[in-house]
């Protein structure tokens, strides 16, 4: 079966202003890496819908899901941390980043594709129940598992989360979960400078030094993981 590929509608430029390192330019990145590689014509290429309000609401406040909904600029940018700002696109590319997640999950679950690749910005692992932060607003790997437990009965999931930040949104929601397990690799010390102390049982966190090399990272997967 083929991997699903789900993308944003083509009018969601989400950015957070001129200079600053999220922006549109990175998902076309991930195209142009797919097209020379070869991969891009093997994909089942499908739109993102946007995520509801209840499937949201599953990680994340409803206080804070309405705040940032007051919040959402007509024009100019929104601040929400000195990382992180909103444009007038951002809380619609966020809710269709969500809704991907939840797509993507739906479709594996029906046998329609047998694995999905979600590419969508802004992301979401540090993206806390009622914080945004790190360029992220919803948890979309967060709703995703939520969803997956909700709507079609599964007993527990998995999150593999590798990325040189650690993922302090995802490991917030599910805290001390026995529904779900989180295994993360990430860089120490380095932003958001969490994911060492109190961490919870369910939790499964390697922190690494900089420079660390993917064989090192391979044989830390392989000898404590697998």
């Amino acid at each position: 079966m083929p991997t699903g590929y789900y993308t944003h509608p083509s009018f969601l430029l989400h950015e957070m202003g001129h200079f600053h390192p999220e922006c549109p330019e990175r998902l076309q990145a991930i195209e142009d890496h797919l097209i020379s590689h070869g991969i891009d014509g093997l994909l089942d290429r499908r739109e993102a819908p946007a995520a509801t309000e209840a499937q949201i609401e599953r990680v994340h406040r409803p206080d804070y899901v309405a705040g940032l909904a007051a919040n959402s600029p007509s024009t100019g940018y929104f601040p929400i941390d000195p990382d992180t700002s909103m444009n007038r696109h951002t809380l619609t590319a966020a809710t269709h980043a969500a809704g991907a997640a939840v797509a993507a999950t739906d479709a594996v679950m029906a046998g329609e594709i047998e694995n999905a690749f979600c590419c969508v910005r802004p992301p979401g692992h540090h993206a806390e129940p009622d914080r945004a932060m790190g360029f992220c607003f919803f948890n979309n790997v967060a709703i995703a598992a939520r969803h997956a437990l909700a709507a079609h009965g599964l007993q527990r999931v998995a999150i593999i989360d590798f990325d040189v930040h650690h993922g302090n949104g995802t490991e917030a929601a599910f805290r001390d979960d026995s529904q779900v397990m989180m295994c993360s690799f990430f860089q120490h010390p380095f932003y958001p400078y969490s994911g060492t102390e109190h961490i919870a049982t369910n939790m499964s966190n390697i922190p690494l030094p900089a420079y660390t090399n993917g064989l090192a990272v391979r044989e830390v997967v392989e000898t404590i993981w697998l």
